[in-house]
C-alpha cells in the first residue's frame, strides 16, 4: 500500500484472526468484514458508546474511511492487472431515508426493501462473488429483522511468475493436528524473496510471491508489487508452532505500529535468493461463521446489547446489531489465487411488530 493516509485495518485483522485461530482452518477477509461493519456504524447514534466502539475496534475516525480504503485497493488492483471487486448492499424495513441515502452515496451500496426470505440477498452475494459464495443466507427472514447489511468481495490474481504444472507432484501433507493426507505440491526453483528464522515471527521462515500481469524484469528496483502473498512456515511443527506465529503477528500489530516491523522484514527480503519452493495447491472454504463473540471480545459490545445505539439508522430505540456472519473461499494453484468472501450484519429490533386490529372476528362451530 502507498503512504497515503488510509485507515489501517492490520490491528483489527490480526486480532480477529488470532481469536478465531483455535479452529483448525480459518479464512477471513478483513476488508469484507470491515465494510459490513462500516455500513452498520453509518447508522450508529452520534457520540454514543456504540459509535465509539466501532471507531476503536476498526481504528477509524469515520465510517467513510473504509470505502476510501476500498477505492484505493480497487485502483491499485486495476493498475496491476488484478481482478478485485467489492459490493455493498442493504435490505431494510422502516429505516430512515437519511441512512439509506448515506450508504448509497458514501458506500455505493445497493439499497432495496427487505424481502420475506433471504433468497434475493443470497443471489446478490453469489453474483458479486463470481459464484464462489453459495447458500450463505437461506430461509425465511425473522419478522424482527429490520436490516441486512452485506459486503461481498472477489479477488483473482495471477502470480507474477507462475508455477509450471509439469513440476506439480503428489505427496502426503502433514496437517497441524499431525494427520497426513494426499496433496498436490507445486514446485519451483528460482530466485525469490525469502527470509528464514525471522526473530519477530518466532524464528519462522517466510517467502513472498507477487501478483501482477507484468513480468519481474519489467519492474524497477524501486517499484514493489501492490499485491503479494506471504507464506509463513513455523519453525516448530504442529498446531503449537502455528499458534505461536499467529500470536506474534497479533503482537507486532497490536496498535498498528507493526506495519513498520513487517516493512522491515519485507525490506530484508528485497534481495532475491535462490530457493527450492514446495507449495501445496489447496482449496478451502470457511463458514458460514458467526463472529459476534469474537467482535465482542475485541470491544464491540454495546451495539449488540444496549438500546439507543442506532438512532441514525432508525427512530426505534430498540434496534440493535444481532449478529455478524462471514463466509470465505480461496483456491491457490499454479496460475495464482482466486478468492471471495461475504459478510452480513443482521440488524434487529426488540420491539414486537404491531398486529393490526381485525375488522372481522368470528367464533364459529361446525
Amino acid at each position: 500500500m502507498s503512504d497515503c493516509a488510509f485507515v489501517n485495518l492490520s490491528s483489527f485483522a490480526y486480532k480477529l484472526f488470532s481469536s478465531l485461530a483455535a479452529e483448525d482452518n480459518v479464512l477471513i477477509s478483513p476488508i469484507s468484514i470491515s465494510s459490513a461493519l462500516a455500513l452498520a456504524s453509518a447508522g450508529a447514534t452520534a457520540n454514543s458508546s456504540c459509535l465509539k466502539e466501532f471507531h476503536s475496534v476498526l481504528s477509524m475516525n469515520s465510517h467513510e474511511d473504509v470505502p476510501l480504503l476500498s477505492k484505493h485497493l480497487l485502483d491499485s488492483a486495476a493498475k496491476d492487472g488484478i481482478k478485485l471487486t467489492t459490493a455493498n448492499g442493504v435490505w431494510t424495513k422502516d429505516l430512515k431515508p437519511s441512512y439509506i441515502s448515506t450508504v448509497e452515496k458514501v458506500h455505493d451500496a445497493k439499497a432495496d426493501v427487505l424481502p420475506q426470505t433471504y433468497g434475493p440477498i443470497d443471489k446478490f452475494i453469489n453474483e458479486k462473488t463470481n459464484g464462489l459464495i453459495k447458500d450463505m443466507l437461506v430461509g425465511d427472514i425473522d419478522p424482527l429483522v429490520v436490516g441486512v447489511l452485506v459486503n461481498a468481495v472477489y479477488f483473482k490474481g495471477s502470480w507474477m511468475e507462475k508455477f509450471d504444472e509439469f513440476n506439480t507432484y503428489e505427496k502426503l501433507f502433514t496437517c497441524a493436528d499431525g494427520n497426513s493426507k494426499p496433496a498436490k505440491f507445486m514446485f519451483a526453483e528460482r530466485k525469490m524473496q525469502f527470509l528464514e528464522e525471522v526473530d519477530s515471527l518466532d524464528n519462522a521462515s517466510i517467502v513472498k510471491l507477487d501478483y501482477g500481469s507484468h513480468k519481474k524484469d519489467d519492474v524497477s528496483m524501486d517499484e514493489e508489487a501492490e499485491f503479494s502473498a506471504l507464506f509463513i512456515l513455523p519453525k516448530d511443527e504442529g498446531k503449537d508452532g502455528m499458534q505461536s506465529v499467529i500470536k506474534q503477528l497479533e503482537a507486532i500489530h497490536s496498535d498498528n505500529s507493526g506495519e513498520s516491523e513487517l516493512g522491515a522484514i519485507l525490506d530484508d527480503m528485497k534481495q532475491p535468493r535462490k530457493v527450492k519452493l514446495h507449495l501445496p495447491r489447496f482449496k478451502m472454504e470457511y463458514g458460514v461463521k458467526s463472529i459476534k463473540d469474537e467482535l465482542k471480545a475485541l470491544g464491540l459490545k454495546t451495539c449488540f446489547q444496549e438500546d439507543n445505539g442506532f438512532l441514525e439508522m432508525s427512530n426505534d430505540p430498540k434496534v440493535y446489531l444481532d449478529d455478524v456472519l462471514h463466509k470465505a473461499v480461496m483456491e491457490v494453484s499454479e496460475e495464482g489465487t482466486e478468492a471471495a468472501a461475504a459478510t452480513a450484519a443482521i440488524v434487529m429490533t426488540r420491539s414486537m411488530p404491531m398486529i393490526p386490529t381485525p375488522s372481522l372476528y368470528l367464533i364459529v362451530h361446525f
